[in-house]
């Protein structure tokens, strides 16, 4: 996945979900976009057909703004708001600036990290 100032995934990233109607759809969808949703990619490798369906179940509720309560949230959460791209969407909204420019200035003062092509956040407490 390319990022540039102009990289907008989020909405992107909403559809594709809603798209990949089997397992092998939603894991070859969350693989291209690894570099910023390897939590995501990470937790769809592990899961059973079963466990798609109750994920399916739970997508459909939260698009209709039906809450899928704490413990569907805390399952499925990693793949609703991948951590890298949410916490990079916060700083997008909070100066008012496009996603990509937000990735592209966090890695350049060490906010973001990437190793062997994943990015990961840097937390105010870490070195």
């Amino acid at each position: 996945m390319m990022i540039n100032h102009r990289t907008e995934p989020v909405s992107e990233w909403a559809r594709g979900l809603h798209d990949a109607d089997t397992l092998a759809r939603l894991r070859a969808f969350t693989a291209t976009y690894r570099r910023v949703a390897a939590d995501a990619d990470d937790l769809v490798k592990t899961w059973t057909d079963a466990e798609f369906v109750a994920w399916r179940k739970a997508l459909r509720s939260e698009r209709r703004g039906k809450y899928i309560g704490d413990a569907a949230a805390a399952r499925f959460g990693p793949v609703l708001m991948p951590y890298v791209m949410f916490r990079v969407a916060l700083i997008s909204l909070q100066f008012a600036a496009p996603w990509g420019t937000a990735f592209v200035r966090m890695r350049e003062i060490g906010m973001i990290v990437e190793r062997d092509g994943v990015a990961r956040v840097v937390e105010d407490n870490e070195p």
